[in-house]
């Protein structure tokens, strides 16, 4: 399998990383006593830009309308559980030391991954906020202190009939400041979440006009 992060960080094996903190899970295979990943999708075109990338040569496994890639080059998962991607994460899981620069792409990602975006209806308005999902008070509470830096305003509230927390984002300048700044130059990302940005703030807010290739091939997932 190939190692994608041997020449450091970027901005898409950083949102890889996301995407593992969201749907990714190591594990220790006993029988070959190696560490491996899991990557599991219901978006088949994602699991298969995946594959292309990372484990060319392997196919892709299917189990109830999602879809997975078994990674298993132990360079590479070594450096990612340096980042603080562990074991059994789901309820432990913190924040990877990853560089401020690098900070959306991650959250592009673990957006992808656990994030979803809801619409409201208030006193003839329509109105959107933005929920991620976690195990993990730690993640969450270090992402709202991220967003902060960006002026962008995150309440955290607990699910009481399950471990789960939400982070979710209210406001709707806050909401576009969040699009806007994951998607800024970004060249990987889930097309549908981003066209549903674009059919609650419109298309202006995303201003910029270098989209890479590696995002036409989401775009109408």
């Amino acid at each position: 399998d190939i190692n994608i992060w041997s020449e450091g960080l970027n901005d898409i094996n950083t949102y890889i990383i996301g995407l593992i903190a969201s749907d990714g899970c190591i594990y220790l295979d006993k029988k070959q006593n190696r560490n491996m990943l899991n990557i599991t999708s219901k978006d088949y075109k994602l699991i298969e830009y995946l594959n292309n990338l990372m484990t060319p040569s392997k196919k892709i496994y299917e189990n109830k309308g999602s879809f997975s890639i078994i990674y298993k080059n132990d360079e590479a998962l070594n450096y990612i559980i340096s980042l603080g991607i562990s074991y059994r994460k789901s309820l432990t899981l913190k924040f990877p030391y990853i560089p401020d620069e690098f900070f959306w792409s991650f959250m592009r990602g673990y957006f992808d991954g656990d994030g979803c975006i809801y619409k409201s209806h208030n006193n003839g308005h329509d109105y959107m906020f933005v929920s991620i999902t976690s195990g993990s008070l730690d993640i969450l509470m270090t992402i709202q202190d991220k967003l902060l830096k960006y002026d962008i305003h995150a309440r955290i509230n607990k699910d009481c009939r399950k471990d789960t927390f939400y982070l979710k984002i209210y406001k709707q300048k806050d909401v576009s400041i969040f699009a806007e700044n994951m998607y800024k130059n970004a060249q990987l990302f889930l097309g549908r979440k981003r066209e549903r940005f674009n059919i609650f703030l419109g298309p202006l807010y995303f201003h910029y006009s270098s989209i890479k290739m590696y995002s036409n091939l989401y775009r109408k997932i």
